[in-house]
């Protein structure tokens, strides 16, 4: 059996809580610099508090969230340099797994992918009619 056939095992219930804080974070409902309660967070999540603990533990590790010993988590604010700095590492990653992407699309999904990003064009257009940039999009080499 090969590593590419093993079944995937669900994720773990702190994984989850980890996505969908990481999505809050993401989404702006938890603003940097703000404290993220762990007791209110289980409420919310109908979780135990250890297993946000986990989760947010396993944020820390991503650098989204800092945790202060004996105290609160707080959302990890970025100064304009350190996106700077994340950013020239992101994006160079990101053109390299998106024509690798692209290289092994089929003629169907290359359409698909395409009308896609159309749509996102034309609301990003309907969104800000005075930006006439248009994203790059991947193509197979």
């Amino acid at each position: 059996m090969t590593a590419a056939s093993l079944p995937l095992q669900n994720e773990s219930l702190a994984g989850m809580a980890a996505d969908r804080i990481r999505q809050a974070i993401f989404d702006g409902r938890f603003q940097p610099g703000s404290a993220i309660r762990e007791q209110l967070v289980a409420k919310q999540f109908g979780i135990s508090q250890n297993t946000v603990r986990e989760a947010l533990l396993e944020l820390q590790n991503l650098g989204l969230v800092k945790r202060l010993r004996n105290r609160a988590t707080y959302v990890t604010e970025l100064s304009r340099d350190d996106i700077r700095k994340r950013l020239a590492v992101r994006i160079p990653l990101e053109e390299v797994a998106c024509v690798e992407a692209a290289a092994r699309l089929d003629e169907h999904r290359l359409d698909e992918l395409r009308a896609a990003m159309e749509v996102i064009s034309a609301a990003e257009q309907a969104k800000s009619p005075r930006s006439t940039a248009s994203p790059r999009p991947c193509s197979p080499s």
